[in-house]
């Protein structure tokens, strides 16, 4: 008996190009892995439902989560406030982390291909210029936060991925 599929033709429509692209949530929802690991994955204006960014909570040495918190510092999405502490001039920041609360945000992500071929977000993201209750990013800071991410991408995730020539094959502007 023959079968029938339907394929679509092109890039499945995404602005698929590896490097820096500025990208808008369209949709956010948390997950917990059944090691309880949790997440947040994103999706973006532009790109196909099958694409999106997953973000995996990381906890600092004092405890406090960094990773998604991040992404909704650059994201300039959910700050409740932002209260400078008497003794270095930090910030006790509270946020609320719905994360319907980044959707519309917009922020900088870094496409790269994967072993497979495949585009994938790396989960380190940098603002765009801004300001808001907690922090201005000037053009210099949005370029330092680009770098320090490209500086991961090229320690981490670079070396594991199989093909040697993935960082000239794929037009990765560093």
């Amino acid at each position: 008996m023959p079968i029938t599929m339907t394929v679509k033709k092109g890039n499945g429509g995404g602005n698929f190009k590896a490097g820096w692209q500025t990208v808008t949530v369209t949709k956010a929802k948390y997950g917990t892995l059944d090691n309880g690991a949790r997440f947040i994955d994103a999706w973006f204006d532009g790109f196909p439902d099958s694409f999106n960014m997953r973000m995996y909570a990381k906890m600092s040495k004092a405890g406090e989560e960094f990773a998604i918190a991040n992404l909704f510092r650059f994201a300039n999405a959910g700050i409740q406030s932002a209260t400078e502490t008497q003794d270095d001039g930090s910030f006790i920041v509270s946020i609320d982390d719905s994360a319907e609360n980044l959707v519309g945000t917009t922020f900088n992500v870094y496409l790269y291909k994967n072993s497979d071929g495949y585009y994938r977000v790396l989960a380190k993201t940098a603002p765009v210029e801004f300001s808001g209750t907690l922090d201005t990013f000037t053009e210099n800071d949005v370029e330092y936060w680009k770098g320090r991410a490209v500086d991961y991408y090229k320690q981490w995730i670079l070396p594991n991925i199989d093909s040697p020539s993935a960082e000239k094959t794929d037009g990765v502007p560093f």
